[in-house]
């Protein structure tokens, strides 16, 4: 019979693992907690040693969507091959939508609870390196490394490419999704020109997040 580990964020519902934890053979839990919910994750590792299972407390700066996807793709390398699944139900709303994108990110198993009962969530494995090419990372390396706005101009000269080819892989067309439509770039107009950075989404893919 496979054993899991169980992946959970320090919350408001941490009641929900109980359920879980008899649903799923566990052979270690791994909960993830703030400095607003480090004094909390040690109660409620007091309360899961009823279930005589290792129970590790790791720390995050914040619940920030950058902090779950780094803690939650850490913990993925490190137990590799072993069965993981993510309590999506135990922390606030907010949390717990952070951390189903992780889920879905990575390709790994989500699970709810309602009503006392475990609803195990399809897994949706999203690969944005499958579908960008490599013209369009060199663009994206490029303003993570600016940090700010650039305008095309200036990304035109870095990137070497010509003016209609650069517009391809940040617009796209109507058979390929361009930067723009894949939401990894933000513009503004700025002096009669463009500008362009990185969106939150780009730049955790060019921090090795996703």
């Amino acid at each position: 019979m496979k054993q899991h580990v169980l992946i959970a964020p320090v919350g408001e519902d941490m009641e929900t693992i109980f359920p879980i934890l008899r649903t799923f053979p566990t052979k270690k839990v791994i909960l993830i907690a703030s400095d607003n919910t480090w004094k909390d994750a040690h109660k409620f590792k007091d309360e899961l040693k009823i279930f005589r299972i290792p129970i590790e407390i790791t720390k995050v700066d914040s619940y920030s969507i950058d902090d779950i996807f780094k803690i939650i793709k850490s913990i993925k390398m490190f137990e590799k091959e072993k069965d993981v699944i993510i309590n999506v139900a135990s922390a606030d709303k907010v949390t717990s939508c952070f951390t189903l994108c992780a889920a879905y990110v990575y390709g790994m198993s989500a699970v709810a609870v309602k009503d006392e009962k475990v609803i195990m969530l399809p897994i949706m494995k999203f690969s944005y390196y499958k579908t960008i090419s490599e013209p369009k990372l060199k663009i994206l390396r490029i303003l993570y490394e600016r940090g700010n706005y650039t305008t095309l101009e200036e990304l035109r000269v870095e990137t070497n490419m010509s003016p209609p080819l650069l517009s391809y892989h940040l617009n796209g067309t109507t058979d390929v999704e361009g930067l723009k439509q894949l939401e990894l770039v933000e513009t503004r107009d700025e002096r009669k020109n463009v500008a362009i950075k990185l969106s939150e989404l780009g730049k955790m893919l060019i921090a090795g997040y996703l």
